[in-house]
């Protein structure tokens, strides 16, 4: 691997491990929320977080110049053949040093867990049952499950009736039908009362707002978690997650226009959860393009189901901005 090659994917980590939210902080004096570079110098401050956290990461390359700077600048310690000594000094760097030795450590812990994870396998499939079936052990057992079962529906009784009291309405254990068609019931209900005729914005118009918003939430969640994926597979998916959501290109050109039109959805009322889903793999697929056209043809290479997970996640990491609509 070139050294061009080998600064770039250092500068692209430390790129994808600042989350741009992470430049947006609110002024508790002037109520303003600022937007500071990564040594913590203001650059601009605006009235609303959405706005602030669209400049951070648009300009997130530019908050972010100071730090990789040492390793992607054209001096001595940069990319610049025709200075003497540059190719050489860019491999002396502490980043850079540090760099291959976190990646030396990352992939020692992905190799570890990848053999824990074939043992642990391995050693399932040949478990072999030892000694003589007690059914008297198994009869006490069953017994102290059935009292630990008896305990917890009690428990789940108690705190059923505490929720009713709750000014959010709960949305916890219940069958994706039920939530579905309560947060569909709640969107309609909500729109006619903030955009009908003779429509009126109550605190429960504001209770059902936060019961659709966790309801939706619930519903990716759910999604996200009944996808089976090893180890490796949720490391790609996260790596994919992180460059879209990182990529000020893709932010605008994909992300921004499905934001739009599913908040228009949700005004509406016609808001589908797995319609959205479909419509972020759209931004899944240019991801992965871009990002074999960055680190070469087949770096990136992902199943439907994987893909369907990446949606997932974006869809989540985006409800803020949905809801804002």
């Amino acid at each position: 691997m070139s050294i061009q090659r080998q600064l770039y994917l250092e500068r692209m980590k430390k790129l994808i491990e600042m989350d741009p939210k992470k430049h947006v902080k609110k002024n508790p004096d002037s109520g303003m929320f600022c937007v500071y570079d990564s040594e913590g110098k203001k650059v601009k401050e605006f009235k609303s977080e959405s706005d602030a956290t669209k400049y951070a990461t648009d300009n997130h390359d530019a908050l972010m110049k100071k730090d990789v700077d040492e390793a992607m600048g054209s001096g001595a310690a940069g990319l610049n053949p025709n200075v003497a000594g540059g190719m050489k000094a860019a491999q002396n760097t502490p980043s850079y040093r540090k760099y291959l030795a976190k990646v030396k450590s990352d992939k020692e812990q992905r190799d570890k867990k990848l053999e824990a994870d074939r043992a642990a396998k391995k050693g399932k499939n040949e478990e072999v049952e030892e000694g003589a079936y007690d059914s008297k052990k198994a009869l006490a057992d069953a017994r102290k499950q059935t009292e630990k079962n008896q305990k917890a529906r009690l428990k789940q009784d108690k705190a059923d009736k505490k929720s009713k009291n709750e000014e959010v309405e709960e949305v916890d254990e219940l069958k994706k039908s039920t939530i579905m068609n309560y947060k569909d019931k709640a969107k309609a209900q909500i729109t006619r009362d903030k955009y009908g005729d003779f429509g009126k914005v109550t605190n429960k118009t504001n209770k059902r707002a936060k019961g659709v918003d966790k309801a939706t939430k619930k519903l990716v969640a759910r999604q996200y978690e009944s996808v089976e994926l090893s180890e490796a597979d949720k490391v790609m998916i996260n790596e994919l997650f992180l460059f879209i959501t990182n990529d000020a290109q893709l932010y605008k050109q994909r992300i921004t226009p499905l934001i739009k039109n599913y908040q228009k959805k949700m005004k509406k009322g016609i808001f589908d959860q797995d319609m959205a889903v479909k419509g972020f793999l759209y931004a899944v697929n240019d991801g992965i393009k871009k990002y074999n056209k960055e680190f070469g043809a087949g770096s990136m290479k992902l199943s439907k189901q994987e893909k369907e997970a990446v949606a997932t996640k974006l869809l989540d990491y985006y409800q803020e901005e949905l809801a804002g609509g």
